[in-house]
């Protein structure tokens, strides 16, 4: 099955399982289905405007890159359960030269949680030693049990920290912020662990903290990081 025809599956599953469209009978949504999921995998999604390159993430980016370049840093690398359109996708953004490499599951043929996945992409980086290689995502069950299963290093960036933390600034008062400010790096930087899947990752609350842990400095250029919950964080 191509990459069209499997969204094309996933659009048409969503449309009419959503209750909001359910006036629309289905003959005529079978009439729309073929150019609205047209427009989307060509238009909306196949193209850089469909997705939100988050300041705190180029601020990253761009901090490695420097240090790549500087030729003591890391590979950087995009390892993702997509199709072929991400390639366009990164160009698109004008960030695709940033990384050494770009491998999708859709051109691989294996897909996180595989091990296969991560091996391919060690070695493309030229690494044999996979505990020097970090993956950072999103999934606990993809991202995290796939590189932890392949010797990586997992990090899962969290940006729902403040839903599952809904008190997190409201604890500290002046005499206990220190030991609020403790707390908190305890819990983010020791990392989280699912005892059924038998994983541990470092939690991320937002990707420039990366750079803290491999002991880059901060600057001024660094921007105030945002979640979807409240729309904002101070530092």
């Amino acid at each position: 099955m191509s990459s069209r025809d499997w969204w094309f599956e996933v659009i048409s599953k969503t449309y009419k399982s959503t209750q909001d469209l359910n006036t629309i009978l289905p003959k005529e949504m079978d009439q729309l289905l073929p150019s609205v999921a047209k427009a989307l995998y060509d238009n909306v999604f196949g193209a850089g405007e469909g997705w939100l390159l988050k300041e705190d993430a180029l601020y990253t980016l761009e901090k490695l890159r420097e240090w790549r370049d500087l030729g003591s840093g890391p590979k950087l690398a995009v390892v993702s359960n997509f199709d072929e359109r991400l390639h366009d996708i990164l160009r698109d953004m004008e960030i695709y030269d940033s990384f050494d490499f770009v491998i999708t599951s859709h051109e691989t043929k294996f897909e996180k949680p595989q091990r296969e996945l991560f091996d391919i992409a060690l070695e493309k980086a030229q690494l044999k030693d996979a505990g020097t290689a970090f993956h950072v995502g999103c999934s606990v069950d993809k991202d995290a049990v796939g590189a932890s299963r392949a010797g990586w290093s997992p990090m899962i960036l969290n940006e729902w920290f403040d839903e599952q933390f809904p008190d997190w600034f409201d604890i500290d008062t002046a005499e206990t912020a220190d030991e609020g400010y403790e707390r908190r790096a305890a819990l983010q930087f020791w990392g989280r662990r699912d005892p059924e899947k038998d994983v541990t990752w470092v939690e991320l609350w937002g990707l420039d903290e990366i750079l803290h842990l491999f002991g880059l400095p901060d600057d001024e250029e660094r921007p105030v990081r945002t979640t979807y919950i409240r729309g904002f964080r101070d530092d």
